[in-house]
């Protein structure tokens, strides 16, 4: 259904998506003022904001602490990184919001779709506008590589996104042609930028999922999904525009863990920003450094001077907030991982998918910094809604 916020919903996206947007200041900075206003004026003409909804919505009550927390952090830190005061903000204005309002299947699938279709537009818009790179040269560049995109980004939107569709494809009245084309572009443009992350979302993703989702036979289902794990392996390693754009990198980071071979530079900088991280976590292991901080403290060590953040997202809270601003993150993700577990019985379809999208995230983090990730947080946002909506009986979509 076309709606004012869905639209709003779907610009805020792609600009969020799109690095050729940000120039647009203006646009940039009203989308998602107007989108704040839409979301709240819905739910207050519909009065479903209320005292005893309010007590009962954890996302809201964990979001406003850790954000508290993480300005508090400021009194403290080597550094004020005042750039994340306004992603803080942005996130109390929108995603609380959603949170009471994704209340039933229908809205919350219509979310997904406009999640779905602002990550395909991004898609079209780079093959159209930026082009892919090495095409008709004979050389095989990772997608996002150029023209300030980040291959990393781009593959981990189209790898969720994949999941999406997949999800939509079982539970929502939909185009299953259109869909299942459009699963198959997410999945290439994923594959094609090259990032490890993408092996990991896909192929265990939809292992969980259905894992999940199945009652009975398990075990033959899970042997099922060990074999395609494996051929997918088998053909990256051996294809070869497979391997030199995803092979080869998957390769390094084998031979960094299992012989300490230090043949691919991303997967040694990583692991050296690992071992850094649980050093500085040391020095001060309840409250960190503050917030945004390991950037500086990086910034002393490496030989490029240029400070940037850790990686992974365990260690990047640890040096910022220490134990007790890691803990606050990650309360969230336990509570939402045992009640999807119970859920399960009560509504397998849904709860199958979220508690496998939420796992995917626990995994990824050890690569990936999301507490600062404008798209995880709203991933993150749809997983609550989406255990909201599994634990109860649908209302009327209003």
């Amino acid at each position: 259904m076309l709606t004012l916020d869905n639209v709003m919903l779907f610009i805020f996206l792609i600009q969020r998506l799109n690095p050729d947007f940000n120039r647009f200041e203006i646009v940039y900075s009203i989308t998602p003022i107007i989108l704040s206003i839409t979301i709240w004026t819905k739910l207050l003409r519909n009065k479903e904001l209320t005292i005893s909804g309010l007590k009962k919505n954890f996302y809201t009550k964990w979001l406003i602490v850790f954000t508290l927390f993480c300005f508090l952090s400021y009194s403290w830190s080597i550094e004020t990184a005042m750039s994340l005061f306004n992603f803080f903000i942005v996130n109390l204005f929108i995603l609380i919001p959603y949170s009471f309002y994704l209340n039933n299947k229908p809205r919350l699938n219509e979310v997904m779709k406009t999640v779905v279709f602002s990550v395909l537009f991004t898609c079209v818009y780079f093959v159209l506008v930026v082009g892919i790179p090495g095409y008709g040269s004979g050389q095989t560049f990772r997608l996002g590589s150029e023209g300030g995109w980040n291959s990393n980004d781009l593959g981990l939107i189209c790898s969720i996104s994949a999941l999406f569709v997949l999800y939509l494809l079982k539970n929502d009245n939909i185009n299953k042609i259109k869909y299942i084309i459009i699963f198959g572009l997410f999945v290439v443009f994923a594959v094609f930028t090259g990032s490890r992350k993408v092996l990991i979302i896909i192929s265990l993703g939809i292992a969980l999922y259905y894992y999940f989702n199945t009652k009975s036979k398990k075990i033959i289902y899970l042997i099922c999904s060990s074999c395609a794990i494996t051929l997918c392996y088998y053909l990256i390693m051996n294809i070869p525009v497979l391997y030199n754009v995803l092979g080869q990198r998957i390769e390094g980071l084998i031979s960094l863990i299992s012989t300490g071979s230090r043949t691919e530079s991303s997967a040694v900088i990583r692991w050296n920003m690992i071992l850094y991280g649980l050093e500085w976590f040391k020095g001060s292991p309840f409250l960190g450094y503050g917030i945004d901080n390991f950037r500086y403290l990086w910034e002393r060590v490496d030989v490029t001077g240029i400070g940037t953040y850790a990686h992974n997202n365990y260690v990047e809270l640890l040096v910022d907030l220490g134990i007790i601003g890691t803990t606050i993150y990650y309360a969230l993700y336990i509570k939402i991982i045992r009640r999807l577990f119970k859920s399960i019985r009560n509504n397998r379809e849904v709860a199958s998918f979220f508690l496998a999208l939420i796992i995917i995230l626990t995994v990824i983090e050890i690569a990936l910094v999301s507490y600062n990730y404008r798209f995880i947080q709203i991933i993150l946002c749809l997983i609550y809604c989406g255990y909201n909506v599994s634990k109860k009986d649908e209302v009327p979509f209003r």
